[in-house]
Order: C-alpha cells, then structure tokens, then sequence
C-alpha cells in the first residue's frame, strides 16, 4: 500500500477521471485519475490516455498561433490576485486528499478487475484490504470538507466555493459506495455498484471543473503548449459511449453508444426559452423523487432514474441558456447526480441486509441533497428536504 503521507514533489491540481488536466496561471498541470494533488485552480483542459473505461481525448499536432495581450488594466490585475490568493487557500484546504486519492482508486480498479495493481507486480488487491485502506484515509475526506466549509466564498465568483465543496461531497459519496460494495458478494449487484461508484467519482470530477470554470474569467490565461491541440472531453458524460451505463438488475442491457466530443462552442437562446425547454424535458418533480427514494418501489425508482437520465439527454441537444454554459452544464450534472440517486436506492431495495440498506439510503438521500445544490433556483424552488446533516456527518456508517 502506499505511504499515506506520499507526497509529488511539484504541486498539482486536483485531477480528473476523465484525464482532463487543468491549466493554472504559470503551470501546467498533470491530470491523474481521481487524485487531487495540491488542489489549484485553472482554466482550460486536456487529456492523456487512460483505461478502456474511461473517456479519453487525444493530442493533435497543429502549427503554434498563440498570441495574447499583456494590457490589463488595474482592476483586472486586481482581480488576478484575489483570485490568485483565494485559489491558494483553495489548494491548501485539498492537501488532505493529495496522497489518498490515487493509492485508493489504484487498489479500488485493481479489486475490481482482479488485477495486479496498476504499476505494481504485486496480486490483486482484496475487498477487504480496500475497506481497510477506505478506513484509514476517511479523516482525509472529513478534513477536506471542514476546510473547505470555513472558507468565505470569493466575491467574484461566489459559486466556485460551493461546487469545490459538491465535488468532495460526491467523491466521499462514490468512496462510501466502494466500501458498501466490498461487503457484497460477487454477482451483477456488486458490479452495477461498482459502476454506480465510477460515474459518481466522475461527476464530482466534473462538478470541480465548474469551479474552474467560473474562476476563469479572474485568471491569467496560460499559453499553449507549442504544436499541441488541447482535445477536451464533453462537458456532461454520456455514459453509454463510455462503458458506464447502468445495466441488469438496475436496468435494461443499454447500447454501446460512439463517444460525443467536445463542443467548443454550444448554441444559445433567451432563458425565458431554455426554462421553457427544461419543463418539456420530463424532470422528476422534487415530490416524486423523494417519494421514490422513500418507498423503495423497484420499478417506480428505475422510472425515476430513466427520467433523469433522458432528461439530461434532451437538454443536451438543446440550446444553453444566452451566455450561460456554465448554467447549463451545472444544471445537467446536476441531474445525472440525482439519476444516481434514485439509482442507489433501487440498489437497495435489492439488498438483503438491513444495515447495508441503511447505509445506500443514507447515499441516495445525500446525493439527493447534492443534487439540490446543481439546481439553478432561477428555474424554481427544488428542495428535497432530507436531513442537511448528511453533508456534514461523514460517517463510514448510517447516520
């Protein structure tokens, strides 16, 4: 196992499963699968190569055209500081997941393939030796999320600190599934858990990449790399071009769908008609989804996560709302966390021992409350109510 105090000897943002790696103001920074390095923030994305499971982009040689101003006017360069300053006590508040992150999810694939560990020529790692591994990184997690819930938000971007704080949320969430899993005996349930677990380790990825999407307007922007096209991933996942859809017992065998590329430039329309477009789409209503969640009727909660995931599906192929990107990703990531959900509490309608159904209720209320965090509160009040004290406990067990 490795050393939990491990630490790279350059400082690193936290990274994305898809690879996508962050450009921050003076570095570039290297992408690792679910591992938070030194959390920084940047602007920009690209990716390296990475398991026949996860999305991957590609780098293209192109001629060098770079050019860029070195005007700024004072307040700009005013800004850049604060930003700077703040995004430092950002990284700080992550150093706690800097070592925990990749050990973790090298013996997590290395159990789930039953595999050697990735680099290692060691066997495969066992269930319960990632329990235990789960159980002694835990305080990272707790102490990330207690950082980040004292931090003021910065004035410029208010909603940067509250998708920093989803983003742990929903990587404690996905590592709590793990755990759960582990107790489970070999079979489909176990591995549409798993499953269930990667996508939600993806979206918190995501989730962290709309922080540095908002903060990019008040950084400095970082030059190229020379002869290198930067191909970034979609914004939201399709899971079924990805390997990751839900199938049997939580759904129907779904398609091998072709991955869908990134699009530098999305259609826009007035908010008035991309609210609109958010009604026609088939969302959940909020009573609906807690109804589900709450009376654990199998086919009533697979109807709920269809729902979510078509729903998303739809707004995809709809415009943003005018100079809005962001609201709209948010808005769809949002919704694949609340798919996730009712998905998790359809698992445990399946479950035979009461306490491991405690325990995916406790998940699937909590990403019910993450979910309440995406939802844009322009498009109407959306509040499931479940207790807020899940996103403040952390506990390895039921609340």
């Amino acid at each position: 196992m490795s050393n939990r105090r491990w630490r790279r000897p350059v400082r690193y943002s936290l990274g994305r499963r898809s690879k996508q790696h962050d450009l921050i103001t003076g570095v570039a920074v290297l992408g690792c699968v679910f591992l938070a390095v030194g959390a920084a923030v940047g602007i920009g994305a690209a990716t390296s190569g990475g398991s026949g499971r996860r999305s991957a982009a590609a780098t293209i040689s192109t001629p060098n055209s770079f050019t860029t101003s070195t005007t700024m006017t004072v307040t700009q360069v005013a800004d850049q500081n604060e930003t700077q300053t703040w995004s430092a006590e950002i990284s700080k508040d992550f150093a706690d997941l800097d070592s925990v992150l990749e050990p973790l999810l090298q013996s997590t694939e290395s159990w789930e393939r039953g595999s050697a560990v990735s680099r290692s020529t060691g066997p495969p790692a066992t269930g319960s030796a990632v329990a235990a591994e789960i159980a002694g990184y835990w305080p990272d997690f707790s102490d990330t999320r207690g950082a980040l819930a004292k931090q003021a938000p910065l004035a410029l971007a208010r909603q940067a600190l509250n998708d920093y704080q989803m983003s742990v949320d929903l990587y404690v969430e996905s590592v709590r599934l793990v755990l759960l899993t582990t107790h489970l005996p070999a079979g489909p349930l176990q591995h549409q858990l798993q499953l269930s677990s990667t996508r939600i380790r993806e979206l918190g990825d995501r989730v962290y990449d709309q922080a540095t999407a908002v903060l990019a307007p008040f950084t400095a922007p970082t030059a190229p790399t020379p002869d290198v096209t930067i191909v970034a991933p979609p914004d939201v996942p399709l899971w079924a071009s990805i390997g990751l859809a839900a199938g049997p017992p939580l759904d129907s065998t779904s398609p091998t769908l072709k991955p869908i590329s990134y699009q530098v430039t999305r259609p826009q329309e007035s908010f008035a008609k991309w609210k609109e477009a958010t009604e026609q789409v088939g969302i959940p209503s909020v009573t609906a989804e807690v109804n589900a969640i709450e009376d654990g009727s199998l086919p009533v909660l697979r109807n709920e996560s269809d729902k979510f995931s078509n729903a998303v599906s739809g707004l995809t192929a709809q415009p943003d709302p005018a100079d809005g990107r962001i609201a709209g990703t948010r808005l769809r990531l949002g919704l694949l966390v609340d798919a996730e959900a009712t998905r998790a509490a359809e698992a445990g309608a399946l479950l035979a021992a009461a306490q491991q159904r405690a325990q995916i209720t406790d998940i699937a209320e909590t990403l019910a409350l993450i979910g309440d965090e995406l939802w844009d509160p322009k498009l109407g009040h959306r509040v499931t109510n479940f207790p807020s004290s899940l996103l403040t406990n952390y506990s390895l067990l039921p609340s």
